[in-house]
């Protein structure tokens, strides 16, 4: 800088700025994935991240990597990729610093609804260790639905002005609790179909409802008379939500 004195004497002045070390990390590509295999007894499901290490610094620096395995690996979901270590020198946000690393979860099949693993990455500055990062890295097992039916009859008798009794199971084939709705069709309206007053029940996976269908002859019937074909239909939570 130039100044001129009342004199009209010229001067110069110096300036010096000095730019600080700045040390920064920032870590993408970490979250949960949804898992549809919960109805299936067959191969696991992969699920996997690309795991960027980013130095947000204005200098090159280094990064140490540490992994805690220990929720997902005591339920037997098995890690690759997930190994402790160090990024090697990255270069400066300017230069775009980063390193990528590539991890792969293996979920296993036929798990309940809501069922929830993973691990945890933390990147730490080896220049400033007050600058650290911890990521979340899971999956969670979606609810599935599947519904299996039996009778203990399919064709019954009755004298007039009674009823024939039919007791329908019903199991909840999927890996969650679902409600299930009934309803009876066909049939001769005369016949009154009735399903003795249910028309929905909570079924926990793996677990069979029993329900009671009954038709009840006509006075006067001929013994020759016959209802016709008579249904009752299980709808699932899935076929309404």
């Amino acid at each position: 800088e130039i100044i001129l004195d009342d004199n009209g004497v010229m001067r110069f002045m110096g300036f010096e700025m000095i730019v600080e070390d700045n040390f920064r990390v920032n870590v993408g590509g970490s979250g949960n994935h949804a898992v549809d295999n919960g109805c299936h007894e067959g191969p696991s499901y992969k699920v996997n991240w690309n795991a960027t290490v980013f130095n947000m610094g204005n200098t090159g620096d280094t990064f140490d990597i540490t992994f805690n395995t220990t929720d997902a690996v005591a339920a037997a979901w098995s890690i690759t990729g997930a190994d402790n270590g160090n990024t090697g020198n990255l270069g400066p946000k300017a230069e775009e610093g980063m390193k990528v690393y590539f991890i792969e979860m293996t979920v296993p099949s036929g798990l309940a609804a809501g069922t929830q693993h993973g691990f945890t990455m933390t990147v730490t500055s080896t220049g400033d260790s007050t600058q650290t990062s911890t990521q979340e890295f899971s999956a969670t097992v979606e609810q599935c639905y599947g519904l299996s039916m039996s009778v203990d009859k399919t064709t019954d008798s009755a004298n007039p002005g009674s009823s024939a009794d039919f007791t329908i199971s019903v199991t909840n084939n999927g890996n969650g609790n679902d409600t299930v709705q009934y309803e009876a069709m066909g049939g001769a309206s005369e016949w009154a179909p009735t399903l003795n007053g249910v028309t929905s029940s909570v079924i926990a996976s793996g677990d069979t409802e029993q329900v009671v269908f009954s038709l009840t002859v006509p006075s006067g019937a001929s013994s020759q008379a016959t209802s016709g074909i008579a249904m009752v239909h299980a709808f699932s939570q899935a076929c309404y939500d």
